[in-house]
């Protein structure tokens, strides 16, 4: 067990707001790691060297110098689970450092203690979370009995039937999803990622950069919808803080998992990019489905090309259009209600865009060219 100078560090911080006296911090070679004068890191440490060599309970230097490298305090060691990891120092005249010896070597204890667990159990984390990616992302992982009997030791059963969902947890700025704010995104990812250990014990969770992705014990499309709507409701309460959520097409077999993820995933892709959608299920997908196949740059020049002259102001605002437009089903009463406007001035903004564009907002065989272009524009906007 080895004291890290992070720790020791941090150990010394806290020593400090307890007493007025330098501390020392020295690891089991007796070099001295943390200190209250950051001048004598790294130097050796004579009295912890001797405790540590000679097994001594409590080592007083009653003057500078007395022991190389040492000034006047009192020392103890530092035991964690019977094993001596490291030396605690006090500075300063003797009889009253002394007073605070076997406190001090307590706190310290204590301290060094919570950070260990608190180390063991990120790693553990790290642990299943790398063997969550390796079964639901890698297609290059074989998943065999072998491969089962690995995730059961790290107590994860792979064959339980499960659904997928991913999440995405964002803050919300300007009228516009983003992740400006950070570290109250990031704080409510871990509420979510509680909640679930909390309400599925026996759910496999991957935590990736952007998100979380679950999977949970099998259920009907309805229960994986409350489940999902319930999860929000206890993260989200926060006016500012948006999650989205991604759900598979079915129950698949444990080694066909990254099937399930990947449907999950593109489900969530899709909320994403529409404000008003929260959550989806990969059977709702249409031209989504492939469309996220096609680059930026092709994305872009299919936009350009059907909107040719216009500005990006104007760009924007006839997308917009479009989108109720097509989300009213056609309905020029109910798209104008929706605007605002008048059913007039409606017409004439469509025939404005078949008059500019040279294709028909209202035409069958044109819709899905503005559909497609809609949709592209909320992903590009940013390099037209």
């Amino acid at each position: 067990m080895l004291l890290s100078r992070q720790n020791a560090q941090r150990i010394v911080q806290e020593l400090n707001d307890v007493i007025s006296h330098k501390i020392n911090m020295m690891d089991d070679a007796g070099i001295i790691v943390a200190s209250s004068d950051p001048e004598r890191v790294g130097e050796y440490h004579e009295g912890a060297g001797r405790i540590l060599k000679l097994g001594k309970k409590e080592l007083i230097v009653h003057r500078d110098g007395e022991y190389d490298g040492c000034k006047e305090g009192v020392n103890y060691p530092i035991v964690i689970q019977g094993q001596t990891i490291g030396v605690i120092g006090i500075t300063g005249p003797h009889r009253e450092a002394v007073k605070y010896g076997q406190i001090i070597q307590r706190i310290t204890g204590i301290l060094l203690r919570e950070m260990l667990i608190k180390e063991q159990k990120l790693l553990d984390e790290n642990i299943r979370n790398r063997y969550a990616e390796e079964w639901m992302k890698q297609d290059d992982i074989l998943i065999n009995q072998e491969f089962v009997e690995r995730g059961r030791a790290i107590r994860i059963d792979i064959t339980l039937p499960r659904r997928v969902v991913a999440f995405a947890v964002l803050h919300e700025g300007n009228g516009m999803f983003n992740i400006d704010s950070l570290e109250s995104a990031e704080k409510a990812l871990q509420q979510l990622r509680q909640r679930v250990k909390e309400r599925e014990p026996d759910s496999i969770y991957l935590q990736t950069a952007s998100g979380l992705v679950c999977a949970v014990p099998d259920r009907s499309d309805e229960q994986m919808r409350q489940f999902v709507r319930r999860l929000k409701e206890s993260v989200s309460k926060d006016g500012a803080i948006r999650v989205a959520a991604g759900i598979d097409d079915a129950c698949y077999p444990y080694p066909q998992i990254r099937t399930a993820e990947k449907q999950a995933s593109k489900a969530l892709q899709v909320c994403l990019r529409n404000e008003k959608k929260d959550i989806c299920f990969y059977h709702d997908l249409g031209l989504e489905i492939f469309l996220d196949e096609v680059s930026d740059l092709s994305k872009a020049e299919y936009v350009r090309r059907i909107f040719k002259d216009y500005e990006k102001e104007e760009l924007s605002e006839a997308i917009c259009l479009l989108e109720i437009f097509y989300e009213c089903r056609g309905s020029l009463g109910r798209t104008s209600e929706r605007m605002h406007i008048h059913k007039n001035t409606l017409q004439y903004k469509l025939l404005k865009i078949r008059d500019r564009t040279g294709y028909d907002p209202r035409s069958l065989k044109d819709t899905s060219m503005f559909y497609i272009a809609a949709y592209f524009y909320r992903e590009i906007r940013r390099i037209l």
